[in-house]
């Protein structure tokens, strides 16, 4: 858990880790040319089904015990 996280984070986060994982970037401008890719690659069903879920997701990150 990260308070400068948005909890929509938490989805792309996760997807997004595995093709990431092990690389490393010499600036943060490739770094966001790998996020740029990842986001071009990945199928676009799967963006809006993760975009529709996002408000259910603040709520389970929202509510308190949790």
């Amino acid at each position: 858990y990260s308070p400068y996280l948005a909890p929509s984070d938490y989805a792309l986060f996760h997807e997004m880790k595995n093709p990431l994982r092990g690389h490393r970037f010499p600036d943060s401008d490739a770094l966001h040319d790998a996020v740029r890719e990842w986001v071009r690659d990945t199928p676009k069903q799967w963006l809006r089904e993760a975009i529709r879920k996002l408000p259910e997701m603040a709520m389970v990150h929202q509510t308190p015990g949790r």
